[in-house]
């Protein structure tokens, strides 16, 4: 398992985002229910702005995966 994120070159509606955590697998397979709700955290929600929250989310999801 693997921890990454975002650079500025990802881009969500017109607009980049870098810094939004996500996870693979050992073969570099996305982990895709762990990756869309970092992605929901960081871009839906709307209430989790702050980079040290989604950090500290993907930090216990990943711990949780691992």
């Amino acid at each position: 398992m693997r921890l990454f994120y975002t650079t500025h070159d990802f881009v969500y509606k017109g607009l980049s985002y870098p810094g939004i955590p996500f996870l693979c697998s050992e073969d570099m397979e996305l982990v895709k229910p762990a990756s869309d709700y970092l992605l929901w955290v960081a871009l839906e929600n709307g209430q989790t702005r702050s980079h040290a929250t989604w950090k500290s989310y993907a930090e216990a999801i990943y711990d949780y995966f691992a």
